[in-house]
């Protein structure tokens, strides 16, 4: 019973961090839309980039999220995070944001022969095959369901579910 109430409670302190986190990026680029309405040229002014990485950074957080949920489930973790909700037939949300994440955080340092990268672009590529500019924007718009307004915290309810999946086979 001890574990179980250290599991919850470390839980909720992930949970708390993440949409704390979350409602964070949310508010920048809640600023990044407002410069982006004002300049009808919003690639040459940087908004679009500065958007692209507060995306990717939201991405990391919900991956962060995913390894400090799944280490309580007794499932390894990729076993955990091929668990639904499933985004589509073949990859779970919780699949294309940790590619998401993956590929945020190591593109730069990609030359394409990495397994790692393989791995994240399959997941991307097979799902979001038009994402060359702005992939983080792109797959958050379609993985929200292309949405008016892109909030990283929509992102939320999945991953809870995919969360209280975890302790049923």
């Amino acid at each position: 019973m001890a574990f179980e109430g250290l599991r919850d409670l470390l839980s909720s302190l992930d949970h708390g961090l993440l949409i704390d986190l979350l409602a964070l990026i949310d508010r920048e680029t809640d600023k990044v839309d407002d410069l982006i309405a004002e300049n009808p040229n919003a690639d040459w002014s940087g908004a679009m980039d500065r958007a692209e990485a507060l995306y990717g950074l939201a991405f990391v957080a919900c991956q962060q999220y995913l390894n400090c949920s799944y280490r309580f489930s007794g499932l390894e973790r990729c076993e955990a995070v091929a668990r639904g909700p499933m985004y589509s037939p073949s990859s779970s949300y919780a699949q294309v944001v940790d590619a998401a994440a993956n590929y945020w955080k190591h593109h730069g340092e990609w030359d394409g022969l990495g397994k790692g990268e393989r791995k994240a672009r399959a997941v991307l590529d097979r799902l979001f095959p038009s994402r060359k500019d702005y992939p983080m924007a792109n797959v958050l718009y379609v993985l929200l369901g292309k949405p008016a307004k892109c909030r990283v915290t929509d992102l939320v309810p999945w991953l809870e579910k995919w969360r209280n999946g975890l302790t049923t086979p």
